[in-house]
């Protein structure tokens, strides 16, 4: 069996239960007891309270059969689909425990710190300095312990050799900096005399060193101080020892805590205490003495563990009056109706979900953000909530369209449970989806009009509201020279596709008229040829001749005049009703040759398509 401190006390628990008889409810093992309480405290000021993870609807989740009695008790009841319903009017609170599970991203339990699990402030229960470097460290009390056991060796070797007892004091210098950096100088100082310093003087006191040069006091006990030394300086030596306690006691402790005359009180109770202590030796063996001194040392931590439990419980008390905006009203629970509606209304919201990434807790753990999800909880976005908004922003190249938009877009299309409109400026989210797109509008389109329904200046009035800054100051002439050059480019651009569109209807009705002549010119020219062959007159034969002839020159004419309609009518389109066509118009149309006289006219461009499609 392995000895430690909590096997000891839960021995001595378990011993004093049976010789007085005693029962109780706790447990024997103190640790676990211990363990229990420290996990209850830290359960009620550590947590997320006022936020519950499940939805308080009538259609209740996980009865398993076990419970079914209960929920029936309750006044729940089973629906044709056998699932556990709470009637309508019904109280829903006694059911909490079967409320289905709020969605995930909407779980909140990161710690608020403003109030406690028992509706307390939370200034009562936690320091600022607790939140910022920690409380006191158990390491603090074993400095403090090590200090005594130091200076108990240091007086066992000071027997060997005095100056081995003095080195044997350097073991001390690593807690003595362990304290100074963890509590204050003056913790350090003080318990370097009351703990070192001061026990080993008085239990060198009462010990003999043998008529060694270095013995600081008489081999007797502590009156025979005044037998090595004159009473003067025995006097002078305990007043110094006792002025230094008053001082350490007058100007150390917790200056937040009680005034000067507290300290005053508290200075001089520890005089008392220390003549108190300095008599009761003369009654002990010289023997026995110096193992109570170190006992009573010894004791020191848990003095000044009880000194810090009372100032703490002081400054806790004072700062949850002073502090406590927490609790007053209803501020505390303020957002508590806004996040059960919105838990509500996402529970009921049975559209898929789109998964836009996952929380880092920026907004939770630093800038305490009552509504921002839980570190690692997913951000999601419904298929209802879509059709509001959704912000994406950012630096250019942060990763908008690649980090952002794809894997959203991507998510949304696989959900099946809508469609979308994709437009990009720069081209580069439509390229990066390509696959995903039932239809694409880019340059080079020819079957899809944009322009279609819209007039040459309905489509110039769009394009110049769309490039258009409002501005009333100088650039105002150039916008509305602008505004001009686009309506004349649209004006222009639209002719060229009706005069097109004309030019090939016509093409196609002269074809249609030429084909019928054609036919009747061959037709008769047969007929001709016919009646030549069998004419007897040679000057009637002569005549139809000359007749099938003239109608043969009239033919080709007519054939010639058809392929040039024809050519017409199966040309390849040019002038389309898109912005690609009209960005080429505005090209030519800017294009301007200049003149012998220094002037400015059309360019050629221009011209030959204002002529185009003629016959």
């Amino acid at each position: 069996m392995t000895f430690t401190l909590f096997s000891v006390v839960n021995k001595l628990n378990h011993w004093h239960r049976q010789v007085f008889k005693r029962t109780s409810t706790a447990p024997l093992n103190i640790q676990d007891t211990l363990l229990e309480r420290v996990l209850n405290e830290h359960d009620n000021i550590v947590g997320r309270f006022d936020v519950s993870e499940r939805v308080p609807v009538a259609n209740l989740e996980g009865v398993e059969p076990e419970d079914e009695e209960q929920v029936a008790l309750l006044g729940a009841k089973k629906d044709d689909d056998g699932e556990w319903v709470v009637p309508e009017g019904m109280d829903l609170e006694p059911f909490a425990n079967w409320w289905p599970m709020a969605p995930e991203d909407l779980r909140d339990t990161a710690v608020r710190m403003k109030v406690t699990k028992n509706g307390r402030r939370i200034e009562s229960y936690v320091l600022p300095e607790d939140q910022a470097k920690g409380n006191d460290s158990l390491g603090t009390i074993t400095s403090f312990a090590v200090l005594p056991v130091v200076a108990a060796l240091s007086f066992f070797l000071w027997h060997i050799h005095p100056y081995l007892g003095m080195a044997s004091l350097l073991l001390a210098v690593p807690d003595l900096i362990a304290l100074t950096q963890g509590e204050d100088p003056t913790d350090a100082f003080r318990a370097g005399i009351l703990l070192i310093v001061l026990p080993l003087w008085l239990a060198l006191s009462q010990a003999s060193v043998g008529g060694n040069d270095l013995q600081l006091v008489a081999s007797g006990g502590p009156m025979s101080l005044f037998s090595s030394y004159s009473a003067f300086h025995g006097l002078a030596m305990l007043g110094g020892v006792l002025v230094l306690l008053f001082l350490m006691s007058l100007f150390g402790g917790n200056k937040k805590v009680g005034g000067a005359w507290d300290r005053i009180k508290n200075g001089l109770k520890w005089l008392g205490i220390f003549v108190l202590a300095y008599a009761a030796l003369n009654v002990l063996p010289n023997a026995v003495a110096p193992m109570a001194i170190f006992a009573v040392a010894c004791m020191y931590p848990m003095v000044y563990t009880n000194k810090n439990f009372i100032a703490r419980h002081v400054m806790l008390k004072e700062q949850g009056e002073l502090y406590n905006q927490a609790s007053m009203g209803a501020l505390a629970y303020a957002h508590e109706a806004p996040r059960r509606q919105q838990a509500l209304n996402a529970y009921l919201d049975k559209t898929p979900l789109i998964t836009l990434g996952w929380a880092t807790g920026f907004l939770t753990m630093v800038k305490k953000f009552e509504y921002a999800p839980d570190k690692g909880k997913p951000l999601c976005i419904s298929m209802k909530d879509a059709t509001r908004h959704l912000f994406i922003w950012g630096d250019t190249g942060i990763g908008k369209t690649e980090s952002a938009m794809r894997p959203t877009l991507k998510s949304y299309v696989k959900t099946g449970y809508g469609g979308s409109l994709v437009t990009c400026g720069k081209g580069t989210l439509a390229r990066e989806v390509a696959a995903l797109l039932d239809v694409r509008i880019q340059a080079g389109v020819s079957d899809l009009g944009p322009f279609e329904g819209l007039n040459s200046q309905d489509v110039a009035e769009a394009l110049f509201a769309i490039g258009s800054k409002d501005d009333q100051g100088a650039h105002k002439i150039w916008e509305e020279g602008a505004k001009t050059f686009l309506s004349y480019a649209c004006i222009i651009h639209e002719a060229l596709c009706q005069h097109e569109k004309a030019t090939r209807e016509h093409a196609i009705f002269e074809c249609r008229q030429l084909e019928t002549l054609i036919t009747q010119v061959q037709l008769e020219i047969i007929s001709l040829e016919q009646r030549a062959a069998v004419a007897k007159d040679e000057d009637g034969r002569a005549s139809l001749e000359s007749r099938a002839e003239s109608l043969i020159g009239r033919l080709a004419e007519l054939r010639g005049k058809h392929q040039r309609w024809a050519n017409n009518r199966d040309a390849e389109r040019k002038w389309y009703w898109t912005p690609e066509i009209l960005n080429h118009v505005k090209v030519i149309c800017g294009a301007l040759e200049g003149r012998d006289d220094g002037l400015y006219q059309i360019g050629r461009a221009l011209t030959e398509a204002g002529g185009a499609g003629g016959v």
